[in-house]
């Protein structure tokens, strides 16, 4: 998405973060205008372009909003993204308190 879509997106929900593509540049909740650009809320002055484009960053969700989700899903130490059988397959690898311990933190991601 463009520039302006991002700020909007950010307008309407401000726990969302987005990445500019290509660039390592995080832009989460706070923006103000400085003398030399936009300022972050770590106070670090960047320049963003019109026509720069942006990714939406997956927040973490709850393991019971990723498997009702029907979309492939994976815990944020995971490299890829499964579905939900491959997931509880995935799952069983760990030990009994690893299992409970990931299904209860919110560090699911929903593949777009």
């Amino acid at each position: 998405m463009k520039t302006w879509e991002a700020v909007k997106a950010l307008t309407e929900n401000p726990e969302l973060a987005f990445k500019r593509v290509g660039m390592p540049y995080i832009v989460k909740t706070e923006l103000m205008c400085g003398l030399h650009g936009l300022v972050d809320e770590n106070n670090e002055t960047f320049t963003v372009v019109v026509e720069d484009e942006w990714e939406l960053i997956p927040q973490p969700v709850s393991f019971m909003e990723a498997a009702n989700s029907g979309k492939n899903i994976k815990h944020i130490g995971w490299v890829h993204f499964y579905s939900l059988s491959d997931a509880l397959h995935m799952l069983g690898n760990h030990t009994n308190q690893q299992i409970i311990d990931r299904i209860n933190e919110k560090c699911w991601l929903i593949e777009a």
